[in-house]
């Protein structure tokens, strides 16, 4: 009886581990360029070229590794560092980072970028507070759109600025094209 007993305590306290075991995910072992782990004769070398690496997913980046593309002006990697900077809330965030890099993604034509710059300057996070700059850059994004909440955000910050400052800007849109990388900014 004592030997049934222990035995059971010991699958009991064994079966979480082996379950964990088997549902484990299987990780696969990275390939050296140039050998054959599976050759009867051991690893071989050949004078094939190594594969390229496939560009890096943005979104895969580290903080280091997004800053590094971003300055080489991936708009994607620009948006993710300035989403990264201006989290709320977050021992990490920097608005003024956060609206530089916004700025730049902004100006090469990511909406999304365009509305969050654009409430940067409506709420005075890391920029001064620009009621023009902010109906430019939510206009922008609104432009040709859908989405309703930047569509109703332009409408909020267009009751902030004159008539005449408000037909200036939606000139501007109208006319407004992406920036080539490293070109001056277009904030007004």
């Amino acid at each position: 009886m004592k030997r049934i007993l222990v035995l059971s305590i010991l699958m009991l306290v064994a079966a979480p581990a082996l379950a964990a075991e088997i549902n484990a995910p299987s990780v696969p072992i990275p390939s050296v360029p140039g050998q054959n782990p599976d050759s009867p004769s051991g690893p071989t070398t050949t004078n094939a070229a190594a594969p390229k690496p496939a560009e890096t997913d943005p979104k895969q980046m580290s903080v280091s590794e997004l800053q590094a593309a971003a300055e080489k002006n991936n708009v994607e990697a620009q948006f993710l560092l300035a989403e990264y900077y201006g989290k709320r809330n977050s021992l990490d965030a920097d608005y003024g980072v956060a609206a530089k890099w916004y700025q730049k993604a902004a100006e090469q034509g990511k909406k999304e970028a365009q509305y969050k710059l654009g409430l940067l300057y409506s709420e005075s996070l890391g920029v001064s507070q620009n009621h023009v700059a902010a109906y430019f850059w939510v206009s922008l994004a609104a432009a040709g759109g859908t989405n309703k909440t930047w569509i109703a955000k332009r409408g909020e910050l267009e009751k902030l600025i004159s008539p005449e400052q408000a037909a200036a800007m939606t000139k501007r849109v109208e006319t407004w094209k992406p920036a080539v990388p490293g070109a001056e900014p277009a904030t007004p």
